[in-house]
């Protein structure tokens, strides 16, 4: 491939963005599932009360169980495949960028438990900058890129971070920190897509595309 031309990512991208939306679906069904099952038991907390003096209840209760852990498993492999789809993306939209610096350790990066909380951030943010055109007003002189995008989309990832610990920790067992983890969860989810849109858009338009290459 010549120097400086696109390496194509929008495959990926799309592969991303599928699996983003197939993780809040799962979430929501969890979160609904948790809910009828914690409904359930608010009347009788013992399952053998439950099911003597309200079989029906017990009946949804089990079922929402079966749903709930399920779905458990079901967001583990699809949370495992969006990270690799995701790192993939990134390696390659950095690749297509390599006066920044190595794809590899941007990549690595994000493996290393506590400073990836940092460097995602960081390492998206810059991919984010180096892929935005200078805007240039009326009055001729050039305003500097911004990526406030990135910014809400990092807050909402470490506010769900920060809910999902808290309900371990104090060993919350209530529906409304599970609907507040959903709810940041998926705003955090739009707003991933959304920067991963906005990066692989802006590259496709700026970089040259190699002859016989799908963009």
């Amino acid at each position: 491939m010549p120097l400086g031309a696109y390496w194509p990512t929008r495959r990926l991208r799309r592969a991303v963005q599928i699996l983003i939306g197939a993780h809040v679906l799962v979430s929501l069904i969890q979160t609904i599932s948790f809910q009828v099952l914690n409904d359930a038991f608010l009347a009788y907390p013992d399952p053998l009360l439950l099911a003597l003096l309200d079989p029906d209840s017990f009946l949804r209760a089990l079922n929402a169980e079966d749903v709930f852990i399920f779905a458990g498993i079901v967001q583990i492999g699809v949370f495992i495949a969006c990270g690799i789809c995701f790192l993939c993306w990134l390696h390659r939209s950095y690749a297509n960028l390599a006066r920044l610096t190595a794809p590899s350790s941007e990549v690595v990066g994000w493996l290393i438990p506590i400073y990836n909380l940092v460097h995602g951030y960081r390492s998206t943010r810059r991919l984010y900058l180096e892929n935005q055109r200078p805007v240039v007003p009326p009055r001729g002189y050039v305003l500097p890129p911004r990526a406030a995008i990135v910014g809400w989309w990092w807050s909402f990832c470490l506010l769900t971070l920060a809910i999902a610990t808290a309900s371990v920790v104090l060993r919350l067992k209530g529906g409304g920190q599970l609907w507040a983890f959903t709810a940041s969860d998926l705003v955090a989810a739009v707003l991933c897509m959304t920067v991963v849109q906005r990066i692989d858009r802006r590259q496709r338009e700026q970089l040259p595309v190699p002859s016989g290459s799908s963009p």
